[in-house]
């Protein structure tokens, strides 16, 4: 008794679905932002807040240049409560984020305590000011200017870093984050209200 295999039945195209689903999302950037950002909508990826900080001086003289070539330091923006995102345009868990970055520079951007920094990790800043506007995103974007001490950034992207007005490290962050939650701005805001 011969038995013909059915290569159509309904497992296998469920499987076949599904392993579709697993390739799309191993090879898109896209596709990978957008599972993300589905996971933060339903609550995972929340930043945790504390208030032992982590013990760490920002270097001051670490520099920054935005788009028009103007050049801050960390050591400057003392008295102000930085919020400093090292992100990449091809970085899958950074798209997810910005979304949530976006809305929160949007929320906080008139608050003259708090200063974003939004520093792109490929210095290519036309690169990364097209992909704002691609998106609808408007952060202020800008690169490295120095060296940044490998306590605050070890090459993972998204790197975040929270800085209080006496320039220490207050939270540090890596990977994708959902930002724009309720408890998250109002720790911003009662750093910058210390």
């Amino acid at each position: 008794m011969h038995m013909k295999h059915k290569w159509f039945n309904r497992s296998n195209i469920i499987n076949g679905i599904f392993l579709v689903f697993i390739i799309v999302i191993l090879v898109s950037p896209d596709a990978k932002s957008y599972l993300t950002r589905g996971l933060m909508a339903i609550g995972l990826f929340q930043p945790g807040v504390s208030d032992a900080g982590t013990g760490n001086e920002m270097p001051p003289d670490t520099r920054f240049v935005d788009e028009s070539g103007n050049s801050v330091t960390i050591g400057a923006l003392k008295g102000k409560v930085i919020f400093l995102n090292i992100w990449a345009t091809w970085c899958p868990p950074c798209r997810a984020e910005m979304p949530a970055l976006n809305q929160l520079h949007q929320d906080l951007k008139n608050n003259a305590d708090i200063v974003f920094l939004i520093v792109d990790a490929d210095s290519n800043l036309p690169k990364a000011a097209a992909f704002q506007q691609k998106n609808g995103y408007s952060l202020p974007l800008y690169s490295a200017a120095s060296d940044i001490a490998p306590k605050v950034y070890s090459g993972t992207l998204p790197t975040t870093v929270i800085i209080d007005k006496k320039g220490n490290i207050r939270e540090r962050y890596t990977g994708a984050k959902d930002y724009s939650n309720k408890g998250f701005r109002e720790f911003l805001l009662k750093l910058a209200a210390e």
